[in-house]
């Protein structure tokens, strides 16, 4: 069966996405604290999870056929003193394209994510593919940001 095309214009990584009014499809997201840059206090002790990030994003439905497509999220800490390390995921579930609405707006809570230390860390929106072998996740959109002792 052939699952909807689409493309991702926006992933967008913050610390809150509000409605501003009641949840719907043509409802307006307020996207809070949206930056590369995130400051912990100095006496911080990692691993530390007190920051509750979400993930926003904007799809497109290239085409006609309407369906179905299933995400997940993986994150990853690129300055792990082994080098890049998964740090946390989850399902994100699944969302409805179709003709009728081709574009959609959605966000997830990403909790609990426990940031191991300070650097840089990679948000990874992935969708999953049914092969003929088995499903399969492939990566379609990334967001960076970076978490900084403040001085």
């Amino acid at each position: 069966m052939a699952r909807p095309k689409i493309h991702v214009q926006h992933f967008i990584a913050c610390l809150n996405a509000a409605w501003d009014g009641a949840p719907g499809l043509q409802t307006l997201r307020t996207l809070e604290r949206v930056g590369y840059w995130y400051s912990v206090p100095p006496d911080t002790e990692f691993p530390f999870e007190n920051l509750e990030f979400w993930v926003y994003a904007r799809f497109y439905l290239v085409g006609s056929i309407n369906g179905f497509r299933t995400f997940s999220l993986d994150v990853y800490w690129h300055d792990a003193p082994e080098g890049v390390r998964r740090i946390g995921g989850r399902s994100l579930g699944s969302v409805r394209f179709s003709d009728r609405h081709p574009v959609i707006s959605s966000a997830w809570p990403v909790r609990p994510l426990i940031f191991p230390g300070t650097g840089q860390y990679e948000f990874q929106l992935l969708v999953e593919l049914n092969r003929p072998w088995g499903r399969e996740s492939r990566p379609v959109r990334s967001e960076f940001i970076r978490i900084e002792r403040q001085p």
